[in-house]
């Protein structure tokens, strides 16, 4: 979907899961004194879902138990115009074909999540940049 470029790279982010398989990511924000950048979605049970992993010398496939859906980036008050002016100006670049980017290929959003007995689960995140 869409990263933010508001997003801090350098610092890890975290999922936390509630109960009743609400999901909430955030990151810190790259821009001092700005709020930190919130997704909020709901986490699935899967059955026949699986992730492939390459380390640079090998292939990996893990099974995925769960999987967050549905994330969306939640919009604090104040926050909406400049991203209605950012998509603004991203839609005018994206008319001229010199000004476009090849596609990137989407990643996965679903991460495998663990569930202890408590009500609410944190897990570190970390940006993976392609």
């Amino acid at each position: 979907e869409f990263k933010p470029a508001s997003i801090d790279k350098s610092q890890p982010g975290s999922l936390i899961k509630t109960k009743d398989n609400k999901v909430t990511v955030e990151f810190q924000n790259n821009q001092p004194g700005k709020p930190k950048v919130i997704f909020e979605g709901t986490s699935e049970a899967k059955d026949n879902e699986a992730v492939l992993l390459f380390d640079g010398n090998s292939f990996r496939l893990e099974r995925l138990h769960r999987a967050v859906k549905r994330l969306r980036h939640l919009r604090l008050p104040g926050e909406s115009s400049s991203a209605a002016a950012a998509a603004a100006a991203s839609a005018a670049s994206a008319s001229d074909p010199l000004l476009r980017s090849p596609p990137h290929a989407k990643p996965s959003a679903a991460k495998p999540l663990s569930v202890p007995p408590s009500s609410v689960t944190k897990t570190a995140l970390h940006s993976v940049v392609p």
